[in-house]
C-alpha cells in the first residue's frame, strides 16, 4: 500500500502525520499467546527473517523518532482479498488447490487477517485522530490454522490440505506465506470502540498502547474473491 503527502512551506513549519505500513505478524515468540504492540519483535528469527525484522525495527524507530513529523505505525495482519496471496489466483490460493500447502503438525499457529478493503481505512483512521506510536491493525477473529484452512480449500474447491510432522518442516526457511506452517503467530488482543472512518480505534487494557482494529463485518477467514 502507498501514500502520497504534499504540504505547502508553511505547512511543512509544524508537524504533520506519516503512516508508516508495517507488520502485526513478526512478534517474537516469547511470553503468552496474546501480542500486544509494546510486545517484543522477533529480531533473533533465523535468516532470513531475523534480518528483515532488524530493518523493521530501524525505519519504525527512524519514523517515529524523525522531528516535525507525528510518526503513526500500521502494522497490518495477513491481507486477503482481492490481489492477495489468499486470492482464488493469489500464490497460497495456486499452492493449496495443487495440494501443496500442508498443514504443519497441529495447526496451532493462530493469525490475524485483515482484509484489504478495511485494511485501506486504516491510513484514514489514524490521520482523523490516532496519536503518534504503533498500531496492530487487524480483524477480531484471529484464527488457528486448524480451522482457516480446511474452510479456505472447500472453498477454493480444493482437497483438504495435507498435513506433515512439525519436524519436516523446521530445515524450512520460515516464510511470511507460511501461514499454515509456522504454527507460532499470535494474535493481539482487542477492546475498541467504533470510529467514524468505519476501523475501530482501540487501546489495550490498562496500558498506554493503541491500536487500530478493522473489522467492517466480515468474517475473519481468508475469502477468495
Amino acid at each position: 500500500m502507498r501514500w502520497g503527502f504534499s504540504a505547502s512551506p508553511v505547512l511543512l513549519k509544524r508537524a504533520f502525520t506519516l503512516p508508516l505500513q508495517g507488520a502485526a505478524y513478526w512478534y517474537a515468540q516469547t511470553g503468552g499467546p496474546v501480542k500486544t504492540e509494546d510486545a517484543p519483535l522477533y529480531l533473533d528469527a533465523p535468516p532470513p527473517i531475523g534480518p528483515a525484522v532488524e530493518t523493521i525495527k530501524h525505519v519504525e524507530e527512524a519514523v517515529l523518532s524523525a522531528d516535525g513529523i507525528e510518526g503513526v505505525v500500521l502494522r497490518y495482519g495477513m491481507f486477503y482479498g482481492p490481489g492477495t496471496w489468499y486470492a482464488k489466483d493469489g500464490d497460497v490460493g495456486r499452492q493449496v488447490k495443487k495440494g501443496r500447502y500442508p498443514m504443519i503438525g497441529q495447526g496451532e499457529g493462530v493469525y490475524s487477517f485483515v482484509h484489504v478493503d478495511d485494511a485501506a481505512t486504516a491510513p484514514v483512521a489514524a490521520l482523523e485522530g490516532a496519536r503518534p506510536g504503533v498500531y496492530n491493525v487487524v480483524d477480531d477473529e484471529p484464527a488457528s490454522a486448524t480451522e482457516w484452512m480446511p474452510v479456505y480449500a472447500e472453498a477454493l474447491g480444493a482437497k483438504r490440505p495435507p498435513r506433515v510432522p512439525v519436524f519436516s518442516h523446521a530445515c524450512s526457511p520460515v516464510k511470511p506465506s507460511s501461514s499454515g506452517c509456522s504454527g507460532s503467530e499470535a494474535p493481539p488482543t482487542r477492546r475498541s470502540r467504533r470510529s467514524s472512518a468505519g476501523a475501530r480505534v482501540t487501546r489495550a487494557g490498562g496500558g498506554a498502547s493503541s491500536r487500530i482494529l478493522v473489522n467492517n463485518g466480515r468474517a475473519a477467514r481468508p475469502c477468495t474473491r
